[in-house]
């Protein structure tokens, strides 16, 4: 998954961004959230920045995490482009200290796939199924390319499923055995 997203072209991520604002932020603003937690995209992965500035500008909170040792992630407040620095593992993080523990309406997750199930293929951390275990109130949502929504992915005991995936289109979770 990681060759193949590496191998996504520029063109295919500008139109799949462009895709991201044009079918995700409708749903995400009848959602009506307050406080949205997002990851900052790095290594390939789907480019969420333009849906980010879209929120700001909307003045809907983001948190984004910072990946620490030993499997924790501490959430600091997004508050633009020019507040990100490098991390652990090369992520980026904003270089706030807004630390925020609250609640959130939702959560957008990243990962290497997601599957028909709603079950995530991650980097092996457990960093986000432990976060996501912690916040079962929040709608969650995969972000993926196209072709990362898989048959299936390998699942352990711990593994947390998303309530939607967005892969291109929004498909929830009564719908995925369909796919």
């Amino acid at each position: 998954m990681r060759a193949k997203r590496a191998s996504f072209s520029e063109d295919e991520k500008c139109a799949y961004s462009a895709s991201l604002i044009e079918k995700l932020l409708p749903f995400c603003l009848a959602a009506k959230p307050n406080i949205i937690h997002t990851f900052i995209p790095f290594n390939n992965e789907p480019d969420l920045m333009p849906l980010l500035d879209e929120f700001l500008a909307r003045n809907i909170t983001l948190i984004a995490p910072k990946t620490l040792k030993e499997g924790q992630l501490e959430h600091l407040q997004y508050i633009g482009r020019n507040s990100l620095e490098k991390g652990l593992y090369h992520t980026l993080y904003p270089n706030t200290n807004k630390a925020y523990t609250g609640e959130y309406t939702l959560i957008l997750v990243p990962g290497l796939a997601f599957d028909k199930f709603g079950k995530r293929l991650g980097y092996g951390g457990g960093y986000y199924d432990r976060f996501l275990e912690q916040h079962p109130e929040a709608i969650k949502i995969g972000i993926v390319y196209p072709f990362q929504f898989i048959e299936r992915v390998p699942v352990e005991e711990h593994d947390q499923a998303v309530d939607y995936i967005f892969n291109g289109e929004l498909i929830p979770a009564e719908n995925f055995n369909l796919y």
